[in-house]
C-alpha cells in the first residue's frame, strides 16, 4: 500500500557511497497521501499520551483502520494466496493476546450506561502508530525497489507476520477494552 515509485539502485563505482541519494529519491517518490496519513497516525497517537475520556465507537477507529490496512495488503501486494493469509492470521492471534493482556493490566474508569471509558495516559498507540507506519513503508519500499520479493517465502513471511502481530495489537486492546466495558458495574462513572 505504501509502494514507492520504482527507484532503481544505482549501479557503477559509486553505487554504495550515495546512501542520502537514495533516501531522497524513496521519499520524493513516495506519495503526498502517505504523508497525510502519517500526519493523522501521529495526531491520534500524541493526543493518546494525556488520560481523556473516550466513547467505547471512538477505539474501534485505530484497529479498524489498521485492520483494512491489512486486508488491503493481503489483497493487493500477496494476492490471498493461503500462506499469505495465514501468516497474517497466526500474526493476529499472538497480537491479540499481546494487547488484551496489555489493557487486562491497565486501570482504566467504565461507564457502562454511556458508553465511556476514562483511559490514562499512554505512549503505546503512538509507539505502535510508528512501528506499524516504519515497517509498512520499509516493506513497501523493498517491494518498490525489488517487486519479486512478494514471491519469497521469507519475506513475505516476516512482512505479514510483523503486520499481523502490530495489527493484532490494536484489536486484542479494543478487546480489552470492550471487556472492561462490560464488567465495569452498573452506574459507575468513567
Amino acid at each position: 500500500m505504501f509502494r514507492a515509485e520504482r527507484v532503481e539502485p544505482r549501479r557503477g563505482p559509486d553505487a554504495g557511497g550515495n546512501l542520502m541519494t537514495m533516501i531522497t529519491e524513496i521519499v520524493v517518490h513516495t506519495p503526498v497521501w502517505v504523508w497525510l496519513i502519517l500526519a493523522y497516525l501521529l495526531f491520534m497517537g500524541v493526543r493518546s499520551l494525556w488520560p481523556r475520556t473516550v466513547g467505547f465507537t471512538r477505539l474501534a477507529i485505530m484497529p479498524a483502520v489498521f485492520f483494512v490496512w491489512g486486508l488491503w495488503t493481503l489483497f493487493e501486494t500477496f494476492r490471498l494466496t493461503p500462506l499469505a493469509v495465514g501468516l497474517w492470521v497466526v500474526g493476529l492471534v499472538i497480537g491479540g493476546a499481546i494487547g488484551a493482556t496489555l489493557v487486562a493490566r491497565l486501570s482504566i474508569g467504565a461507564d457502562r450506561e454511556r458508553g465511556l471509558l476514562h483511559m490514562p495516559g499512554s505512549p503505546v498507540n503512538l509507539v505502535l502508530i510508528i512501528l506499524i507506519f516504519v515497517t509498512k513503508y520499509y516493506f513497501g519500499v523493498r517491494i518498490g525497489m525489488a517487486p519479486d520479493l512478494v514471491r519469497d517465502p521469507g519475506f513475505v513471511a516476516f512482512d505479514l507476520g510483523i503486520s499481523g502481530i502490530l495489527t493484532g495489537i490494536f484489536l486484542g486492546r479494543f478487546y480489552g477494552y470492550w471487556r472492561k466495558l462490560q464488567t465495569a458495574p452498573a452506574g459507575s462513572p468513567a
